[in-house]
């Protein structure tokens, strides 16, 4: 009578904990699609930023790779001309822009006021890290202000590739290193939306592992009491075909 009684109880308490089983089973499954959700979100924006991107390192890239092949006698080259052609000169101002060196204030036979960043280069270039300090640039955190200064410069009818290669093949490197950083910093503007939302759906992604982690830990220890009330049940059952 005792067994046919613990019997009956254990056949109430597995289906109400079955009833519970299938309740926490469903609400696992919702938070595991948040989560998923969240992590493809996360994923989406992240392939988003590396397909902008794309459209930037590589030239990026290629203008370090050149910066790494100019030597001291390059640069030294450009630093002896006394008379530089205007497109190396721009090239010189558009690295002296980005770098915040400030020109030299002079006026013209006409008591025009005028910007001479020639002087300002040479200081600059007679830095020994000098191409060290282009290849480390802060290329992030370029202001508006300066981009604005830089593309008078960029947008003059010398500052052209082929026209700076054919007076210097070092100030040709040099202004390939301008271009990328400038085309760099767009597509970085493009970029900063795009990693706050995904660092917001990141967020998002750990939050929704966190609660799935506690509800899946709560659907275990109703699933392992469960599983206990059956090997219970089974035990009694045996018992009962024993008498």
């Amino acid at each position: 009578a005792k067994t046919k009684t613990e019997t009956a109880t254990l056949i109430t308490q597995i289906e109400k904990n079955t009833v519970i089983a299938n309740k926490s089973r469903a609400v696992v499954q919702v938070e595991q699609k948040t989560a998923k959700d969240a992590a493809d979100k996360a994923n989406s924006i992240k392939e988003q930023c590396e397909a902008i991107l794309s459209k930037a390192i590589p030239a990026l890239n290629a203008a370090v790779a050149a910066l790494n092949k100019l030597k001291k006698s390059d640069i030294q080259e450009i630093k002896a001309m006394k008379k530089p052609p205007s497109g190396v000169v721009l090239v010189l101002s558009a690295i002296c822009i980005l770098k915040q060196i400030p020109p030299e204030k002079k006026t013209d036979s006409m008591g025009k006021k005028t910007y001479d960043y020639w002087a300002p280069s040479l200081k600059m270039m007679s830095d020994t890290k000098f191409l060290t300090s282009l290849i480390e640039f802060d290329k992030e955190h370029i202001s508006d202000k300066t981009i604005t200064t830089l593309q008078k410069v960029t947008g003059a009818s010398d500052f052209d590739k082929k026209k700076i290669k054919n007076a210097s093949v070092a100030a040709f490197g040099l202004s390939c290193w301008v271009f990328a950083i400038e085309t760099f910093h767009f597509v970085n503007k493009d970029i900063i939306p795009k990693q706050i939302a995904r660092a917001k759906a990141t967020k998002e992604y750990t939050e929704a592992m966190e609660i799935l982690a506690v509800k899946e830990a709560g659907l275990k220890k109703i699933e392992d009491e469960l599983a206990a009330l059956k090997a219970n049940l089974a035990t009694n059952l045996e018992k009962k075909k024993g008498l």
